[in-house]
């Protein structure tokens, strides 16, 4: 996983914040083009009015400044709208983070997303 934190963000060149709907709900959602996974914090999970369920497997999680984290629970098929466009993102559980929720390649590969990013200078 590439960024956790607003800083971390505007120190990469492979993510992108936006604000998106999730389950219903308002989410600052950043989209990371190096995390494998999509995940959810801890706070939003609440709104999210759904069970978590069990992974198969742990997730353990690198983040930029070394530190590891261990998500154990997901929460399957939470409804994603991408403007008009309604999809389904299975999201692991993850304390601390900033963010709502960080939309990965899983996300990004099953809907064929295109992410294009523009330089300002």
């Amino acid at each position: 996983m590439n960024a956790l934190t607003q800083q971390e963000t505007r120190a990469s060149n492979v993510v992108m914040e936006d604000i998106t709907c999730i389950m219903g709900h308002t989410a600052r959602v950043l989209f990371d083009l190096s995390a494998t996974h999509s995940f959810v914090s801890a706070t939003f999970a609440f709104k999210l009015n759904k069970k978590s369920k069990p992974l198969k497997f742990q997730l353990i999680i690198s983040t930029p400044i070394g530190a590891e984290m261990i998500a154990s629970r997901c929460y399957e098929k939470c409804e994603v709208m991408i403007g008009e466009v309604k999809t389904r993102v299975d999201l692991a559980k993850l304390g601390g983070m900033e963010y709502d929720t960080i939309l990965g390649m899983d996300w990004l590969s099953t809907h064929h997303a295109h992410v294009i990013v523009t330089i300002r200078g």
